[in-house]
Parts: structure tokens; sequence; C-alpha cells
């Protein structure tokens, strides 16, 4: 949004049966992964501001990897009364998995291979692409 300059833009998190879907929002059940589109083709008309907008991926993914890197390996403990320690410990690990390949994936130069964004070019292969495109 800070890139586009306008709140004409569409984000969705996760895959799978939509859970909450609102003009600017879409949750999906399995919340592992997300999407950001400017809704206006062209709004994003210079490569600094393309770039910023293809870095917001990556930059999440990394945020959350340091997140849950403190919660798996900094030996924080999470106790609940309702869900059990080995099970709380078990989704940390599954997250953190998860998002260190979704992070690599995304700053990948290729196309991804799976999900609703099947085909799509990477956040990677497209800031290459910009790149490359203003050079010539």
């Amino acid at each position: 949004m800070i890139a586009t300059g306008n709140g004409k833009w569409h984000v969705r998190i996760g895959w799978g049966k939509s859970v909450l879907k609102t003009k600017r929002l879409t949750t999906n059940l399995i919340p592992l992964d997300g999407f950001f589109k400017p809704l206006e083709e062209g709004k994003v008309d210079t490569m600094p501001k393309m770039i910023a907008m293809l870095l917001g991926g990556p930059i999440a993914s990394l945020v959350l990897v340091i997140g849950l890197s403190v919660l798996k390996f900094g030996g924080l403990t999470v106790n609940s009364e309702v869900v059990s320690s080995s099970a709380i410990e078990s989704f940390i690990s599954i997250a953190f998995f998860f998002n260190v390949f979704i992070l690599v994936l995304s700053i990948l130069p290729t196309h991804y291979f799976f999900g609703e964004v099947k085909g799509l070019e990477t956040d990677g292969l497209q800031i290459i692409n910009a790149i490359r495109n203003k050079q010539k």
C-alpha cells in the first residue's frame, strides 16, 4: 500500500476455503502464506516503488522466521492448560520450517509451483525482471 500510494489493493492470507472476505482482505482456512495485489495496473510507476512492494512478502516472511526462531530456539517455554506443550512446540516447528521455505522460495528467481499462485513469478524473479527492464 505504501509503494502504490493509494488504497486500491487486496491482500489474500492463506489458501483453501475462504473464512473472511472483504474489499481489501481475504482470509482463508489455512493461513500459511499470503499475496498482495494492487488493484490498479500501472499504479506502481517507478522501479523503487515496485521493488519496495515486491520486498513486502519476503520481509514479512523474514519477520515471522525471526519471531518463530526466538520461540523455537530461544529457550522460551509456552504453557497452556488447554493445549499440550508438545503440540505447541510442534506447531511452532512446522510454522518455522514452512516460513523458511516460503522466504527462500519467494526470493528465488523462478515461478511458483504450487497453490493459488502456481505459475506466477516469485518476488525475486519480478525484482530481477524490473531491474532488467529498467536497464533496457
